[in-house]
């Protein structure tokens, strides 16, 4: 999970934007291919139902629900980042039961968000994370996830969450050195960073939209120039830059 807290937006909004494109030009089949998706379908329901109807035409635009959910999902974790501002580990004494998550994603679905991340923590490697993922897919969010990769490693376990629906893959790699930084960086987990570069790998051979995501500290900004080569060599569009956020176990 990345330091800074936070979660880049998912290619769920530039598919809004080819959609948009798509209209201004009359391109029908661009704009029927689009709409087939439920998550499109959804935020267009959002925008005109919710947002237009309660508010009128504004700017920005107010709606009545968020485009883009980011649930941390648990505070356990397979690896005990330095730099983790969750200071995550073991769960929580109060996070949610599993019937509770079930009720959130039927209330988001109900309030029409038409996207949900998973973050933690690790999500993965918590029991409830295939039921609740498998019941996003299902009511037709846009499912994505901020993880480690370690158990993306297996290609079995990647295949099993593109079954259920997940679309977007974003995983954290701290630099292409990976005793002296990356592992570290991990809590000095031997192999946390091969696991990683193969999760990364496994989710742009299965097809997901991926992105390799990048904490910059003092430790490792000399490292970009190598991460950048890494994105290519492994093929993924997409590389985040996140700033570190100095709580948790990154003071």
């Amino acid at each position: 999970m990345p330091n800074s807290g936070s979660f880049r937006c998912p290619p769920f909004f530039e598919m809004g934007m080819k959609l948009a494109t798509a209209w201004l030009h009359a391109d029908e089949e661009p704009v029927r291919e689009l709409l087939n998706d439920p998550a499109i379908r959804r935020g267009i329901v959002t925008t005109l139902r919710g947002g237009i109807a309660l508010f009128g035409v504004t700017t920005p635009q107010k709606l009545p629900a968020p485009f883009f959910i980011v649930w941390n999902f648990t505070n356990a974790c397979n690896l005990k980042c330095m730099h983790c501002y969750q200071n995550a580990g073991k769960p929580l004494p109060n996070e949610l039961t599993l019937e509770e998550k079930l009720r959130v994603v039927k209330e988001l679905d109900e309030a029409g968000v038409p996207a949900i991340a998973l973050s933690g923590g690790e999500p993965t490697v918590h029991r409830d994370f295939w039921p609740v993922l498998a019941e996003i897919g299902r009511r037709g969010f846009y499912p994505a996830i901020a993880t480690n990769g370690t158990t993306f490693a297996s290609i079995e376990v990647a295949e099993r969450a593109r079954k259920l629906g997940l679309r977007y893959v974003e995983i954290s790699i701290d630099a292409a050195d990976p005793p002296n930084v990356h592992d570290k960086f991990r809590g000095g987990v031997p192999g946390a960073w091969a696991k990683a570069v193969k999760g990364l790998e496994n989710a742009v051979k299965l097809g997901f939209s991926a992105a390799l995501a990048f904490t910059v500290t003092k430790y490792n900004i000399h490292e970009v120039d190598k991460i950048l080569d890494l994105a290519q060599e492994i093929g993924v569009k997409r590389v985040v830059f996140f700033n570190f956020i100095p709580v948790g176990r990154g003071p």
